[in-house]
């Protein structure tokens, strides 16, 4: 019988969701059971116990979800590998937490050796053995939140990435200890990243409320407002981090694009010009720099830009695209046809090869 069918038969009712998380499954019930007159998800609490040897705790949103964890076993053999002095004790404080679950200050022990353990297996490059242990770490202690940062930064690697996961964490961080700065910059930098700006704003405001003088805390925001539509407020914000440091170089693109999009295409060159004199590299820049020609009609210089945002990224099709457009305007028919062949060809590469596309810096997700 499936777990899923396990769980139903005890709880009597199919009106749950269940779905697998990094933790094991996670179940969303209803929040009351009217004919037996008690919280249906603390009957299956006390009832389940016996499925899979399974462990429960609530979500960071105080829902009726909780995270049921697979058996402790997996995180006990990564302590056997590299922490044997750790594991006997560790064992015994599982084994007194099977008997009397009541026992706080034993899975608080236990939660600091397998969090302990993580850290020194993250800075050892040993990711999958350092995620057991925080996993385990953040079932047993349950008001401890150190885990929960790791695990929300280990959920952003690229061998591990998954957003759900990771915003998880973040937010079961930030439910434990809410005036923690870093977490608040963390989650609204990954919902930034992920295309979920309106997201972002409310964590990366309650972080330049704690670190006001943080140039990065400004850059954020201001890159979030400026990708829901808030320009005027989005520039306000990304001039402060100028005042704040001047050679903060990653404030000008963003307050370039907020420029253009003002109508103040002379200011947004200026300021392109002055970014690239620090990072002369940046294809974004040149893209950017080409669609404002491109606005006022100069085509010859809109066409050099993109030639060089190409130069940096050869695998933006979107500036290929422009650039034929641009040939075939002014005119240059085997020009045209050439860059055709190199579209064609990058999009060949990009199917067989699964590559991302196009410049992947936050600049990209965010401006252009």
């Amino acid at each position: 019988m499936s777990l899923h069918k396990q769980i139903a038969k005890i709880v009597q009712t199919q009106s749950f969701r269940i779905y697998k998380t990094g933790f094991g499954y996670s179940l969303q019930l209803p929040p009351l059971d009217p004919s037996k007159g008690k919280n249906l998800s603390a009957r299956l609490r006390e009832e389940i116990s016996n499925v899979r040897q399974t462990k429960f705790y609530s979500s960071a949103d105080k829902t009726e979800i909780y995270l049921i964890q697979v058996p402790l076993e997996e995180s006990l053999k990564v302590l056997e590998k590299h922490f044997p002095s750790k594991t006997a004790v560790a064992n015994g404080l599982f084994q007194v937490l099977q008997k009397r679950p009541e026992d706080k200050f034993t899975g608080e022990r236990l939660a600091k050796i397998m969090s302990e353990c993580g850290v020194y297996l993250f800075r050892k490059q040993r990711i999958s053995e350092s995620e057991k242990c925080f996993l385990t770490a953040c079932i047993f202690g349950q008001e401890e939140s150190q885990p929960h940062i790791h695990l929300g930064t280990i959920y952003q690697l690229k061998d591990f990435f998954d957003v759900e996961k990771s915003e998880f964490h973040l937010l079961r961080f930030l439910q434990i200890s809410p005036n923690f700065p870093l977490v608040y910059f963390k989650l609204g930098e990954l919902y930034l990243k992920h295309s979920r700006a309106s997201h972002a704003i409310e964590p990366l405001k309650k972080y330049i409320d704690l670190k006001p003088k943080d140039p990065k805390g400004h850059l954020l925001f201001g890159m979030a407002k400026l990708k829901i539509g808030a320009t005027k407020h989005a520039k306000k914000h990304l001039q402060h981090v100028l005042k704040l440091d001047e050679n903060f170089k990653f404030a000008y693109l963003p307050l370039a694009k907020c420029y253009f999009e003002l109508a103040m295409s002379e200011k947004a060159l200026g300021t392109l010009r002055t970014f690239l004199q620090k990072e002369r590299y940046e294809p974004c820049a040149y893209e950017l720099m080409a669609k404002i020609y491109l606005e006022q009609g100069q085509l010859r210089r809109a066409k050099k830009q993109f030639k060089r945002c190409l130069k940096f990224d050869p695998s933006n099709l979107q500036a290929y695209k422009k650039l034929i457009e641009l040939y075939e305007e002014l005119g240059e028919e085997e020009k045209a046809k050439r860059m055709t062949k190199k579209l064609e060809d990058w999009k060949k590469l990009i199917e067989e090869k699964n590559i991302f596309t196009s410049h992947t810096c936050l600049y990209k997700r965010v401006l252009l």
